[in-house]
């Protein structure tokens, strides 16, 4: 595969499906004074990603190489800390996962999955209140964004693969002249879970990608704002 073959793939920008919805409801309840809660809904596909190597394959000085998917577990060769029960996880993993079990014995696509679908609503409350003098009125407004998360910390949270939206499934430390195989090491804890198993690179919270410095994007907050008119 030449890595400078200029190839259409899908766009680290592109939001395949999105749907837009809100409501407002109003009443006076009090005489002249208005109460109205208002609902807006952003629903849409997660941010597409590409399956690489976590190392420089074909040695460019960049560690972004789409992955080669092994139909099995001798298609490849394997590093020689990788025990044969972590050479049957990652068999496991690909198996059961769509986009790689249908491209088994292939080169990864650019850009060929997506994170999960996000659900994200803002809720608004705003209410009139009578005012000091006659013919004033004040208002008071509470304005929830991403309330869902408010309810459930894991709603209204959109994940996604690190910068540029690439994702590891195995380091491709080498490959082998006589065998024709690529070499796989998964023996790193960036491959494990908790319990030594094997995992992929996690998608995380898009929250920045400085680490240390999240920006609090996918995290619900409020906003009150008081109003007087006269």
């Amino acid at each position: 595969v030449n890595p400078n073959t200029d190839i259409a793939a899908t766009s680290n920008y592109s939001v395949a499906e999105r749907v837009i919805a809100s409501a407002t409801w109003q009443h006076h309840f009090f005489g002249d004074y208005l109460t109205q809660f208002s609902l807006f809904g952003d629903m849409h596909s997660g941010a597409p990603y590409s399956w690489v190597s976590g190392t420089d394959t074909n040695g460019d000085g960049y560690s972004r190489d789409l992955v080669y998917i092994p139909k099995s577990v001798t298609d490849v060769e394997w590093a020689a800390a990788v025990t044969d029960a972590q050479k049957a996880q990652f068999m496991n993993y690909v198996d059961n996962n769509s986009y790689l079990k249908k491209h088994e014995g292939e080169i990864a696509q650019r850009n060929a999955v997506r994170a999960p679908w996000i659900n994200q609503f803002d809720f608004a409350f705003r209410q009139e209140i009578p005012g000091i003098f006659e013919g004033n009125k004040g208002e008071l407004r509470f304005d929830f964004f991403n309330i869902g998360n408010l309810f459930n910390s894991h709603w209204g949270v959109e994940q996604r693969a690190g910068f540029p939206l690439i994702r590891n499934l195995a380091n491709v430390s080498g490959y082998n002249p006589v065998t024709g195989k690529y070499i796989y090491d998964i023996s790193s804890g960036a491959y494990k879970d908790k319990n030594g198993n094997y995992v992929p690179q996690s998608l995380v919270i898009n929250e920045g990608q400085t680490p240390g410095v999240p920006i609090p994007s996918q995290r619900w907050s409020v906003m009150i704002t008081a109003k007087y008119k006269f």
